[in-house]
């Protein structure tokens, strides 16, 4: 701020302003002026900047005369103006007070103080006069611009001016506005206290503003009413003038805004959450009668305290004036968890803290919203409890079903149950079979039957803290038992328990009766494997006659043509079902269990050649071809010469019978890591996609080869995998389709102490058609 000092005697300037540096605490800009020409030239550089001018008598210009200089056209200075005057100041400073100064002070009062005071006065009073001015002409400027009704009156209340807004508002034509009244604008409730406004109006000669309201067609209307007198030359008053507004709109949006607030009130204190203000130090100025709820205590007791000094916790009041002072100082959203000791017990809320902008974006104050998710963070819990028991029954569910006997899955269910529930006592009582099955389950080592049992039969005595009891059923809802749990360790027994228990019930129920039917199943496998056996030996004893009645037939030369051929025929039929009785046999004995295999250090290549050896007349009649590919040093594995024979000879006979006359069979002997890989294929029937996972099942034809399964009954191959398990190695089968050929791949485990062929010489070891020691013709590369 700039001070101007204007004195015609320099001791004058120098005195003033040392006065003011005593007393004012910040130090200004002093400029000193020895004339009010120099003083207002000084003015004039910067008008907009704040200053000061403090005018003591100059020769040039009169005070009344230096203020005229300043007024602007509304009649105030450009700057707030102090006048020294000489004495006390009384004769001549009112009238500098009425020329436009702000204050004056006589030169026996100077004094730090009052020259500060005077200073501090006259700008406090230039602003009011600026702000006074500037409303004046917003008022102005509204009433213009927006429709103002203008009238004038005598002093008998007469109107002989108005405008046509006021006409067309208050239903008057030209003629009829000339000379109405108060009584017909407004109505005898009305005029009286117009008519004591026009009165003080003229009383005072100064301006009033006051709003007037009447009812005009049924409607009530509000005026907002400027008055002001009309004087003529001489100062008499001889009318009242006025410019009048139509506020209705306005007041019934002030109604609205009252009631929205009151109905924004009446929300927030029925709205469950918190809803509560704050200033910037961090009072409370609202508080939602939510509050009380959590609290016990009215709104009243918080309002314009503090966070701590409400009495709430200290651990509350940190996190609470943490959050507030981010949200004051950021301007962004806070949000914060806590936990609240409330009168019905403990509560968890969520605290969001938002702040409220002014209109120049600064952070006025902040809303607080505290939510309260106890119900909430319960229901969770209880869903992630019911999740996790869920998880348990879906693991308790896995092991009762892996359970295939009763006991087993009474175990596994009294376990699970005491488990999953936490409980000291659990007892599963099956009414099974021909005796009675009891499972228990105890929390301590489970005393000796007849010693610590209750009568009905808990492990750990009689229960203490009560039970939970649930049947198990069979399919057709036949009680089989029941599931007993005693003493939780974590409150009662409840609804949510008993449905798990329930549930565990269920499972288990479901788990008996497949139990029952496994049972059941592998007694019936039992005594068709049996049966089998009887079957296959009582076919075996008569077979032996009927061949050494062929025998003696084969030795009598003299059978004609067609009793030879008869006789051929019948010892060929004779062969084959010799074969299939041997078949049931084995696989009757690998059911049960009773097959020994012969075990010693077999040569496989040995195998391949015998089994070759013995499927030699069924490859000669079919004349097909045969490729041979082996190593040439041997590969040997540990197992029963005997039965690999039998492997090896059910493939080449089922390549044989499955391959049209002619075909091409490839046998491929390799060695693969710690395993010997043997492969037989052939460009034969092939096998359908669909049955090649059951191929190696019992019992199993292909429904479109069977004209060339020569009367098998589907036992070869079942056969041959059982035997190959049994000495530890594996088969698949592949096939592209029907009329494309079949592969099947066995797999046995190599001795540690065989030889290993080079890679290279395996690759060239092919012999397609190869004769060998054992086989003779038939590894001949075309058989006819």
């Amino acid at each position: 701020m700039r001070l101007i000092v204007a004195a015609h005697q320099a001791r004058d300037r120098e005195w003033i302003v040392e006065l003011l540096r005593l007393a004012l605490a910040d130090a200004p800009e002093f400029i000193a002026a020895p004339t009010g020409e120099s003083a207002l030239a000084h003015w004039r550089q910067d008008p907009q900047r704040p200053q000061v001018l403090i005018a003591a008598p100059v020769e040039d210009l009169e005070p009344d005369a230096l203020i005229r200089h300043m007024l602007d056209p509304t009649g105030i200075t450009g700057c707030p103006v102090v006048m020294i005057t000489p004495g006390h100041g009384r004769e001549s400073g009112p009238a500098l007070l009425r020329a436009g100064a702000q204050d004056y002070i006589g030169e026996s009062w100077l004094s730090p103080y009052v020259l500060a005071r005077a200073v501090e006065n006259a700008g406090v009073r230039w602003a009011a006069e600026r702000e006074l001015r500037e409303a004046r002409h917003l008022l102005q400027a509204i009433v213009d611009g927006a429709g103002a009704l203008v009238f004038a009156k005598d002093l008998q209340g007469r109107y002989f001016l108005t405008n046509q807004a006021w006409r067309e508002r208050l239903g008057f034509d030209d003629e009829q506005a000339v000379g109405v009244t108060d009584d017909a604008v407004f109505g005898p409730s009305v005029a009286p206290a117009v008519r004591e406004s026009d009165r003080q109006v003229l009383a005072t000669g100064e301006r009033q503003v006051a709003e007037e309201t009447f009812w005009r067609n049924g409607q009530r209307v509000t005026y907002l009413a400027s008055k002001f007198p009309l004087a003529d030359a001489g100062g008499r008053r001889w009318a009242v003038c006025g410019v009048a507004t139509d506020v209705t709109s306005l007041k019934e949006a002030q109604a609205a805004l009252e009631a929205r607030e009151r109905a924004l009130q009446t929300l927030a204190d029925n709205t469950p959450d918190i809803l509560l203000r704050f200033d910037a130090a961090l009072r409370h100025v609202f508080v939602s009668a939510a509050v009380q709820g959590l609290t016990g205590r009215a709104p009243r007791e918080f309002l314009g305290r503090g966070i701590r000094e409400a009495g709430l916790p200290v651990s509350l009041c940190e996190l609470w004036e943490a959050a507030l002072r981010m949200a004051f100082h950021e301007g962004r959203p806070q949000t914060v968890e806590f936990r609240f000791d409330s009168p019905a017990g403990p509560r968890h809320l969520t605290g969001r803290f938002v702040p409220e902008f002014d209109p120049a974006g600064r952070v006025e104050q902040v809303l607080a919203v505290l939510h309260d998710d106890t119900e909430r963070q319960r229901a969770a819990e209880d869903l992630r409890r019911r999740a996790r028991v869920m998880a348990r029954l879906a693991d308790a569910s896995r092991l009762i079903h892996a359970s295939l006997s009763a006991e087993e899955i009474a175990r596994v269910l009294v376990e699970q149950a005491r488990d999953i529930l936490g409980t000291r006592q659990a007892v599963v009582d099956l009414a099974w079979g021909d005796e009675p099955l009891q499972v228990v389950s105890c929390d301590h080592e489970t005393p000796p039957w007849g010693d610590g049992r209750s009568a009905d039969g808990w492990p750990g005595g009689s229960p203490a803290r009560g039970q939970l009891t649930v049947a198990l059923t069979n399919p057709r809802g036949k009680p089989v038992g029941q599931v007993r749990l005693a003493d939780r360790l974590d409150g009662e027994f409840d609804a949510d328990a008993e449905a798990v228990l329930v549930q565990l019930a269920a499972i288990a129920s479901t788990s008996l009766e497949n139990a029952r039917l496994y049972a059941a199943l592998r007694l019936a496998d039992q005594r068709k494997t049996e049966f089998i056996a009887i079957l296959a030996h009582e076919l075996r004893n008569p077979l032996a006659p009927i061949r050494n009645g062929l025998e003696i037939l084969r030795r009598k030369a003299e059978l004609r043509d067609s009793a030879a051929r008869a006789r051929d025929m019948m010892e060929r039929q004779l062969g084959h079902l010799v074969r299939l009785v041997d078949d049931l046999l084995d696989v009757s004995r690998i059911s049960r269990g009773k097959i020994q295999l012969q075990r010693s250090r077999v040569n496989l290549q040995a195998v391949i050649d015998s089994a070759l050896e013995a499927t030699q007349a069924t490859l000669d009649a079919h004349r097909h071809e045969l490729a041979l590919e082996q190593p040439h040093t041997a590969l040997w594995t540990v197992g029963d010469y005997t039965r690999l024979v039998q492997v090896m000879s059910n493939l080449f006979n089922n390549a044989a019978k499955y391959t049209p006359t002619g075909g091409r069979i490839t046998v491929q002997l390799r060695q693969k890591g710690r395993e010997a890989r043997i492969r037989v294929s052939d460009n034969g029937a092939g096998i359908p996609g669909s049955m090649l996972p059951h191929i190696f099942e019992l019992f199993t034809q292909v429904r479109e080869t069977l004209p060339q399964a020569q009367g098998g009954l589907g036992i070869g191959l079942s056969l041959v995998r059982q035997l190959v398990q049994l000495h530890g190695g594996r088969i698949e089968a592949h096939s592209d389709g029907l009329g494309l050929g079949s592969r099947f791949t066995l797999y046995l485990p190599l001795d540690d102490g065989g030889a290993t062929a080079p890679a290279d010489e395996l690759a060239e070891a092919v012999l397609p058609g190869a004769d060998t020691s054992s086989a003779g013709p038939a590894v001949a590369s075309v058989l006819r």
